[in-house]
């Protein structure tokens, strides 16, 4: 029972500070961030629909550390950022959506 509070507290953490991080680093590029949590680590994954520029990369490091900033050191937080063309879905199943562009 105890795990599945922290699970569901880190997830509502995470909810609220996704969100907030990435005010001011969405671009026109950016296709969707999703993230997995699986008990103490947290996954991130940023799609760009090209290749990210340096900026976009600095950008979602800034993302990570904030995310990374609402918890304490037992919590992981890793931000991969990657490229998907529009042609191609950019969310991976079972993974939580906290931005999706419209497409």
């Amino acid at each position: 029972m105890k795990d599945r509070r922290h699970q569901d507290e880190v997830a509502r953490i995470v909810a609220g500070s996704v969100p907030q991080a990435l005010l001011g680093a969405v671009t026109p590029d950016l296709r969707c961030v999703q993230g997995l949590i699986d008990g103490d680590w947290i996954r991130l994954r940023a799609v760009y629909a090209s290749v990210p520029t340096a900026v976009d990369i600095e950008d979602m490091s800034v993302v990570e550390t904030e995310v990374m900033a609402a918890f304490d050191s037992s919590v992981s937080v890793q931000m991969e950022v990657c490229q998907t063309p529009k042609c191609m879905p950019c969310r991976v199943e079972g993974w939580t959506t906290y931005y999706q562009r419209k497409e």
